[in-house]
């Protein structure tokens, strides 16, 4: 009985260092994705990548004055948007 206590104690060890080790690693990949999408503008598919230019050009400001409908976004400059 308590060689077999003395087992579960060892296993339970590492088992736990095994769930440490999977949650560094999900941990590091979430970081290494972050850094690709806002660094590198890179997409997963099935995405749409957005960018909104901080000064808006002068296209969107003639077809106002013209009596156009114009559309305004809000998205952070560079990050993704799913489609």
């Amino acid at each position: 009985m308590q060689q077999q206590k003395e087992i579960n104690q060892s296993l339970e060890m590492r088992n736990a260092g095994l769930d440490a080790e999977a949650h560094d690693l999900k941990q590091g990949y979430d970081a290494i994705e972050e850094r690709a999408r806002f660094e590198l503008g890179m997409v997963k598919q099935d995405e749409v990548f957005v960018q909104i230019p901080d000064r808006p050009r002068a296209a969107p400001a003639v077809a106002a004055k013209a009596g156009k409908l114009a559309v305004a976004a809000t998205a952070v400059p560079g990050k993704p948007v799913k489609h």
